[in-house]
């Protein structure tokens, strides 16, 4: 209902549980609408299954390397016309790249034929796009919701996020 209309009241305040694409179109939507909105996600960074890892180490002379390996989701299509306008409308020019990978032989045919598309210049890179000037609080498993007065508070492993939302 929420996402149809504006906020009730300017001040109305959700809180998001997870910074994957869905959370973070939500949150993105909630937020359009005036609604006061805060992400929390148990992971380091946001993305879902959109993710990218850093691997770090030292080469024999001692000195630094990183590597990215993006995993999770290889890549998306997009066969609902609601979300492909909605990407053509949210996506910065450039940050979505066709994908045509080359099968190895032998290899199972894909199973569909819609384009591929692969965030750039990381997966999570549309994640974070949609939740830019939203409040998102990372590594914070929520285990319990506790209903005050006041509103909503969230805890993960003993610790409490400040303040109370007044929708989950």
């Amino acid at each position: 209902i929420l996402m149809t209309m504006n906020c009730i009241v300017p001040s109305f305040s959700v809180v998001v549980i997870g910074a994957g694409v869905a959370g973070s179109i939500c949150a993105r939507n909630l937020a359009l609408t005036g609604c006061a909105v805060h992400v929390v996600d148990k992971s380091r960074g946001v993305g879902g299954r959109l993710a990218t890892r850093r691997l770090q180490w030292l080469d024999t002379a001692g000195l630094p390397h990183t590597a990215h390996m993006d995993h999770g989701a290889p890549a998306f299509s997009v066969s609902d016309e609601a979300f492909a306008q909605f990407l053509v409308t949210t996506t910065p020019p450039g940050a979505l790249a066709r994908w045509n990978p080359t099968l190895a032989l032998g290899s199972r045919a894909l199973e569909h034929t819609a384009p591929l598309w692969l965030p750039q210049p990381d997966m999570p890179s549309l994640c974070r796009h949609w939740l830019r000037n939203i409040p998102v609080t990372l590594s914070f498993a929520v285990d319990r919701l506790v209903r005050h007065p006041a509103g909503w508070q969230l805890q993960a492993a003993g610790a409490t996020l400040p303040g109370h939302f007044d929708a989950v």
